[in-house]
């Protein structure tokens, strides 16, 4: 958050304003205008300011009367070389070279209004020469860079109208040590902004007269030391910023922060802080609420490391090597509420026992495998936990069971073993509690199936075996659909009513299947056919395949034929189950309407042999099925999986007075399946003849076309020739004129 004040004092009779501007939150931490990046570029040639006695000049005071409210940019004399403007009320920002500082502190003397920050970018600048270059001006903020500023002028500051600066910002620049001499004058400076300098050590006597200091930014130095009192006289200090330093080079410095008994946020980030980390290592502060220890080599934790920090709300110890983390590593912090630990190498985990107050865990990108009770149950008031980018393959059934303020649950890439163990998981998502990302990798018949789509029932573990039975079935079929975006709001079993009669398996003509139903079904069509085997004495899906069904050739109107041309792999002796699915005719799988779907399944056969299936075709349903008319043939192509062929349709069938009457004798089976036969063999002799037909044409053409192109070569070497005969005689009969 950008907290920006700026002190506006009229330069007439009339009493003080401060101006306080809205704030805008671009992060967790209060930033101030000197961390604003100046907008303008640098330079880097080396050259030095020139002195410019300023100590003649008298402040030009405007005694005319103006409105509090209202304010005015300065006029500065622009030159080549300078460019200033405003982008915000009392707010100037310049880009000069070596001349301008002089030339912007004249114009800010003689201005009708006050400026309360400064933003500066110089050109080719190493070295700030100039005396008193502020003398008789009044800001509340101060912004110097350059990229290459190395030295201050020891009273660059001095003459400043009382109270001073508030705010003094040197980033960006080539600063080897603190400018300590420089800032002697400013003992009411609250925030100093040191970032991106080539600062090495920090020694005692750098901030003595900074007493009201309550920030300070080293970030991006090369700190390494700090001497045990440098810290002492910053007793209101409340922000420490020591990101991207070498303090790990010498881990004793960090130990010196302890002076600073008010702070609230310490930033540590970058400094190659090697573990194993322990409460030696780190300062005691109380009072601190966050503490960043990001992109160190931290590796392991030692028990009791943070029991210095008792009023920490905030600790991120993110990309820190961390593969061993102690039980109670994590004692006495007793008010912590967010733990960041991603992007380590976490195994496991149980010491998060003593953080009675954590709301946000984040443990991505660790290397977990299991999420146990002892992990999450302990954590009373947790709502948000990160556990993507792991190798999590289970959740202990009791690891949510007493956990009643999570909200947030993210499972995202993890490979999920979808087994009973899930079944209280599965239940968790509610409409005030989310799960993220719970996809499941095994068993296989449940690859890539989202956990939130799949029936708890279907969720079994291999112990307890997966019953024979048609609820099993239907799942494996609702899990198939809802790989191909097709949802179902009813999977009805009707094998009483859809049964297998005969199937044929031929090299010739692949798999030939006459299928037959007792009550044919008005507005329903054939959508998939399941092939399902006998593993270990349950139904496993062997294959799926779209179908579309044609009537058969017989009298009987309500059974059909389906071919498959190339058939499916099956093994000699194996003995598998056909399940046939009809979906209604109007399914359009891209609504969100709740489609039908019925299907019907045979026992399990041996295909290598013909088989013939009797039934006993009396309706054994207790549901009564849909009116008994013939099965709807106009198929429209809106599914997802298949497009079926336009069907004839059928007249209504009679009535079935008695089951002998619906079981064909032998005879007529035999000459149904030789007239299929043929008709196949028919179909594909006439496309061998067309084909043949079609080669000789082309073959006739190819030859017409090569002796036309024969004829045409000989003709043009002919001519050719006797105009090679011409040409030589001509040239014969002009050598002999010449000759004569």
């Amino acid at each position: 958050m950008i907290f920006i004040i700026f002190y506006h004092r009229e330069q007439t009779n009339q009493s003080t304003e401060v101006t306080v501007l809205p704030s805008i939150t671009t992060s967790s931490t209060t930033l101030s205008p000197i961390e604003q990046k100046p907008y303008i570029q640098k330079s880097k040639n080396i050259k030095y300011v020139n002195k410019f006695n300023l100590k003649q000049q008298e402040a030009i005071v405007s005694t005319t009367p103006v409105d509090p409210g209202y304010w005015e940019c300065p006029l500065v004399n622009q030159t080549k070389n300078l460019e200033c403007g405003c982008d915000l009320k009392y707010t100037l920002r310049c880009s000069g070279d070596i001349r301008s500082l002089d030339l912007i502190a004249q114009s800010l003397r003689e201005a009708k209004f006050a400026v309360s920050l400064l933003d500066c970018t110089l050109k080719n600048v190493t070295i700030l020469s100039e005396a008193r270059v502020f003398e008789n001006i009044s800001l509340h903020g101060l912004v110097i860079s350059s990229g290459e500023i190395k030295r201050l002028h020891r009273t660059i500051f001095a003459g400043m109208k009382s109270p001073g600066l508030y705010e003094l910002g040197l980033p960006n620049n080539a600063l080897t040590v603190v400018p300590s001499t420089s800032l002697q004058v400013l003992s009411n400076l609250d925030r100093l902004d040191l970032s991106n300098n080539k600062i090495k050590a920090l020694i005692s006597s750098d901030f003595s007269n900074l007493q009201q200091l309550t920030y300070l930014d080293l970030t991006e130095n090369l700190i390494s030391s700090i001497a045990a009192r440098t810290f002492s006289p910053l007793q209101k200090l409340t922000i420490l910023k020591l990101a991207n330093n070498r303090l790990g080079d010498v881990v004793s410095s960090i130990q010196t922060v302890s002076k600073c008994s008010n702070l609230r946020e310490l930033d540590l980030r970058g400094n190659n802080i090697r573990g194993p980390l322990d409460a030696s290592i780190l300062p005691s502060l109380k009072n601190l609420r966050t503490l960043n220890l990001d992109r160190n080599v931290i590796g392991s934790i030692k028990t009791a490391t943070f029991s210095n920090f008792s009023s920490l709300v905030l600790l991120s110890l993110r990309q820190c090597q961390i593969d061993v983390l102690e039980d109670r590593a994590f004692d006495g912090l007793n008010s912590l509420q967010e733990l960041d630990l991603g992007y380590n190498g976490i195994v496991s985990i149980s010491s998060l026992i003593n953080l009675p107050k954590l709301v946000v865990l984040n443990l991505k990108h660790n290397f977990l495998r299991a999420v146990s009770a002892d992990m999450i149950s302990p954590l009373s008031l947790i709502q948000q936990l990160d556990l993507s980018d792991n190798d999590i393959t289970t959740v202990h059934p009791n690891a949510l069971r007493n956990v009643t303020t999570l909200k947030n649950l993210s499972l995202l890439n993890n490979p999920l073993d979808c087994d009973c163990n899930l079944r209280n998981l599965r239940e968790f998502s509610t409409p005030t509690k989310i799960l993220y990302g719970a996809v499941c990798q095994t068993p296989p018949r449940l690859e890539g199936a989202p956990l939130l789509q799949i029936p708890p029932e279907a969720l079994t573990c291999d112990n307890q075996g997966i019953p024979d039975t048609s609820s099993s079935i239907t799942n494996q079929m609702n899990n198939t659909f809802l790989n191909y975006n097709q949802n179902f709001g009813m999977i009805e079993d009707a094998s009483d009513e859809i049964k297998l009669e005969e199937v044929h398996l031929s090299i010739d003509y692949g798999l030939l299947m006459i299928w037959y139903i007792a009550n044919p079904l008005k507005g329903y069509k054939c959508n998939t056919l399941f092939v399902f085997e006998d593993i270990e004495g349950r139904n496993v899906v062997r294959n799926s395949s779209p179908v579309n069904c044609e009537n058969s050739r017989s009298n009987r109107a309500n059974s059909f034929t389906i071919l498959i041309p190339d058939g499916f792999d099956f093994n000699r002796g194996e003995l598998y189950k056909f399940c046939l699915t009809l979906s209604t005719a109007n399914s359009n799988f891209n609504d969100n309407v709740n489609n039908e779907l019925l299907f019907g399944c045979s026992d399990f056969i041996d295909v290598t042999k013909d088989v013939k299936v009797a039934h006993n075709t009396i309706n054994k349903s207790t549901k009564p099925l849909p009116e008994k008319l013939p099965l709807e043939s106009n198929v429209s192509n809106s599914t997802d999986i298949s497009t079926f062929d336009k069907i004839s349709e059928n007249p209504e069938p009679k009535p079935i007075q008695a089951p002998r009457n619906d079981i064909p004798d032998n005879d007529e089976d035999e000459e149904e399946i030789e007239e299929i036969i043929d008709d196949d063999l028919k179909t594909r002799r006439r496309v061998l003849i067309a084909l043949g037909a079609t080669i000789l044409i082309a073959s006739v053409c190819i030859f017409i076309v090569a002796v036309f192109k024969i004829y045409a070569q000989k003709r043009r070497r002919h001519i050719s020739a006797d105009i090679c005969h011409s040409i030589d005689s001509e040239y014969v009969k002009l050598e002999t004129t010449t000759t004569l």
